[in-house]
């Protein structure tokens, strides 16, 4: 996704798709195994046995959209066809940012939004650019062989986009999963940045089921506290969240006013002399429980540095009807955000939010 700014005003904001399926398919030996096709004459024909021909012949739909996810995945879980995806990907990135600007005259800031696996390659991507300040700084008299050795293998494993990158969109994502496989003697932590990104959000529907949090993994606490809810394109919150959150208002004001009656009993009481020590040092033990689970409850969410100590985990309100069977509802979710018009505006917003950032360091560094 881009913006522009002409004329210190915001742009719209401008979604260009980037297809890598189709390179990747005849590049690889991916459309020889899934769909059947003939193997070109100057290669010998390894295997007759194609996916297509050990699947089950019922549900022929539903299976093939099942085979064609799991050979993406396990195509992206191989180190040499990882290798390639990573490959294609950045270039086709590279190019579509390169035409656009070439044929538009172009010059705004620059977004990525990558969905379920897109998602994870894109992580991939973001998390090994060397940025240009580092790239610059690390030249041949001023590097030390150790910085030079570490920039080599990053350029000979990892190639590098020609643009900058302001946000990270992960929609329906399972990049935790992978981190947490990945990450298991070195988890990740709060000081852990995308070297080629500085915001990162992770939205998912609350039905999808290849969706996961990131803010856990950062710090465990984290799994207590709900995900950011992404407000309605019309403003607020949809009828069931405004249902909820009354309810909740009325539970705690409820609460209060017995506390406060308890409390003033209780004055009365210890002020008749009705009330020995004992029984006071252990309402005293209470209350000290009781501000500790206050404390608790009122825990913050750790997010670190990956998006600039912002909330990341951000749902999506479900539509009423959508909770009427949670499950067939799931069927459907992964592949809602394409239509969201609260996930439209959202991100327009952070991409504005972004350029506003980048106009105030502007000025902050020329009054300096």
């Amino acid at each position: 996704a881009t913006d522009g700014m002409p004329e210190a005003r915001f742009g719209r904001v401008e979604y260009l798709p980037v297809e890598w399926h189709e390179s990747f398919a005849i590049q690889s030996t991916r459309r020889l195994l899934t769909d059947g096709s003939t193997f070109p004459s100057s290669i010998s024909q390894p295997t007759e046995t194609t996916i297509k021909d050990i699947s089950l012949r019922t549900i022929p739909n539903l299976r093939q959209f099942a085979n064609d996810t799991l050979m993406d995945v396990l195509y992206f879980m191989s180190p040499a066809h990882h290798d390639m995806i990573i490959d294609i990907v950045v270039y086709e990135l590279n190019f579509v940012v390169e035409r656009f600007r070439r044929l538009t005259g172009f010059e705004g800031n620059i977004s990525i939004a990558g969905h379920s696996l897109g998602s994870i390659i894109a992580w991939d991507i973001l998390d090994n650019q060397i940025p240009k300040s580092i790239s610059l700084s690390l030249q041949p008299e001023s590097a030390t062989p150790e910085q030079e050795d570490r920039q080599h293998r990053q350029d000979m494993t990892y190639p590098q986009l020609d643009f900058e990158v302001d946000n990270a969109f992960m929609l329906g994502s399972p990049i935790p999963v992978f981190l947490m496989i990945r990450n298991q003697r070195k988890p990740l932590t709060t000081d852990h940045t995308l070297s080629g990104c500085p915001r990162v959000f992770n939205i998912f529907h609350p039905y999808d089921p290849v969706s996961y949090r990131i803010e856990p993994l950062l710090d465990a606490r984290n799994a207590d506290v709900e995900p950011k809810m992404m407000t309605h394109w019309n403003g607020g919150f949809r009828f069931q969240y405004q249902t909820k959150r009354l309810w909740e208002k009325l539970v705690d004001q409820t609460i209060h006013a017995q506390e406060s009656v308890f409390n003033s009993l209780e004055s009365g009481i210890v002020a008749l002399g009705l009330l020995d020590s004992a029984y006071d040092d252990d309402e005293d033990d209470d209350a000290e429980s009781g501000d500790s689970r206050s404390q608790e409850s009122s825990f913050r969410v750790v997010t670190g540095q990956l998006n600039g100590g912002r909330r990341i985990d951000y749902m999506l309100q479900e539509k009423e009807i959508d909770r009427a069977n949670e499950y067939v509802a799931a069927l459907a979710a992964h592949s809602c955000y394409w239509l969201e018009k609260d996930l439209s505006l959202f991100i327009a917003r952070q991409i504005c939010l972004r350029a506003l950032e980048r106009a105030a360091s502007v000025d902050d560094a020329t009054s300096m």
